[in-house]
């Protein structure tokens, strides 16, 4: 590892005592104090067991101040320091103007030494980026997102559990008839699919928890902009978000036997990758802001339940307080379930066949599963609706979509378009990015 540093730099209660190549440059370096380098030894050691040795009457912090290669390096700090005095921005001089103040002796304005803070220099507009925001993106997905894309754990926690889960959920719900028992069981999975994504959120939760310390040095410092590490975050987590939804919908449609259209098939798959990508930002907006050690688990574990609550699969819209109400209208839950019922029961993503054809009334008959006993009165109430004049005209398995739908309060109003319904889930996404970058730009707002 040590022929790997190109520079090198020693201290010694503080004080440098070599500051130059690596390589064999400190063992010729210290040779000269009096101290040569024994052939096949380990160079790191050698150094180390010099420098300490409390027998060594060498000052080596003096013989370095004294030293041909400190006073290059002071002219070299000089003439950069003397350049930085002289710029506005890096390559760019004062104009000496009677506006800018006051004047050095050679024509040029000059800068003052600042102990400005970080969160004061952007007030000011004095802090400088070496990279473009786009520059800034491009190296933070180089280094930091592309490291991560090469860890197997990391992958594994963001993969390996949705398409686990997938696969447990398809051992209990199989193959799963269209009769009133197999349709209420359809809606329940629809429902955890969306409540799925908020659990597992934890684990971009964690990943930035991880990186916080890190990531508030190098803000203090100013190695990026806010919106920059805010855009690295979420670039990384499209891919995952898209392959969990896609593998996890691969594993789960097919085997439970959803709507059999290309367009329900990707509307069910699209819409999971945007409940997956709403789920992330509020973790991350959420964990931007609070930095006490389990408050963020805590408060997206009650956010996320109280989505559930409020979704219309448990309570249904007529039976939710009054004072949840307004969190009815803006859960993505709500709005995602909402939208996936009607893209599984609705029109809007086309008519399986054996629904047209009426092919899937055998699920009706006796014998089949889920429909002797009770499930026998269950499969005729559509039907009665029908004749009632509560649905539209159809076989007994358009009755039981359009019953399934009006019994959760779907397909009518502001939840009679599967699109505008995920629409409407999605616009959570700009409001938790936004307080992400809240949190991220708050960073450079203390000392801490």
């Amino acid at each position: 590892i040590f022929d790997l540093l190109d520079q090198l730099i020693l201290l010694k209660a503080g004080r440098v005592i070599y500051l130059g190549p690596g390589g064999m440059r400190p063992c010729e370096t210290f040779a000269n104090m009096g101290y040569p380098y024994r052939q096949g030894y380990n160079i790191a050691e050698f150094i180390l067991e010099t420098v300490t040795d409390k027998a060594a009457k060498c000052d080596f912090a003096v013989e370095y101040e004294n030293s041909e290669m400190a006073a290059v390096q002071q002219q070299r700090a000089n003439d950069i320091w003397e350049d930085f005095l002289h710029q506005t921005r890096p390559g760019d001089a004062y104009a000496n103007t009677p506006a800018c103040g006051n004047t050095s002796p050679g024509g040029t304005l000059r800068r003052k030494i600042s102990v400005t803070l970080a969160h004061e220099a952007e007030e000011k507009n004095l802090a400088y980026y070496a990279n473009s925001p786009l520059r800034e993106i491009w190296v933070l997905l180089r280094y930091r997102v592309a490291v991560k894309w090469r860890m197997g754990w990391f992958i594994a926690s963001k993969l390996v559990i949705p398409v686990l889960v997938g696969g447990v959920y398809s051992s209990f719900f199989n193959n799963l008839p269209k009769n009133f028992w197999g349709s209420f069981t359809t809606a329940g999975l629809l429902f955890v699919t969306v409540a799925l994504a908020g659990f597992l959120s934890i684990a971009p939760l964690e990943d930035f928890k991880g990186e916080w310390p890190l990531v508030l040095r190098q803000r203090q410092d100013a190695y990026y902009r806010s919106s920059s590490y805010v855009a690295e975050k979420i670039l990384q987590e499209l891919p995952y978000g898209a392959m969990g939804a896609l593998g996890f919908g691969l594993i789960t449609y097919f085997v439970i036997g959803l709507k059999m259209t290309p367009y329900a098939f990707f509307f069910y798959t699209f819409a999971s990758f945007v409940v997956n990508m709403v789920s992330t930002s509020i973790a991350f907006g959420v964990a931007s802001n609070i930095h006490i050690d389990f408050l963020p688990q805590a408060i997206c574990t009650v956010w996320n339940t109280l989505n559930i609550l409020v979704s219309g699969f448990f309570l249904p819209k007529c039976q939710i307080p009054k004072w949840w109400s307004w969190l009815y209208w803006i859960s993505y839950q709500q709005w995602t379930w909402s939208a996936l019922m009607l893209n599984q029961y609705g029109e809007q993503s086309g008519m399986e066949a054996v629904v047209a054809s009426g092919q899937c009334e055998q699920s009706f008959d006796s014998g089949a599963k889920c429909a002797d006993g009770m499930g026998s009165l269950l499969n005729r109430l559509p039907m009665l609706f029908q004749s009632a004049g509560f649905n539209k005209g159809g076989n007994q398995c358009t009755a039981m979509n359009n019953f399934t739908l009006n019994m959760f309060n779907l397909g009518s109003g502001t939840h009679s378009n599967q699109w505008l319904c995920l629409l409407y889930a999605s616009l959570s996404l700009p409001i938790f990015l936004g307080l992400f970058y809240i949190g991220i730009w708050r960073s450079t707002r203390t000392k801490a």
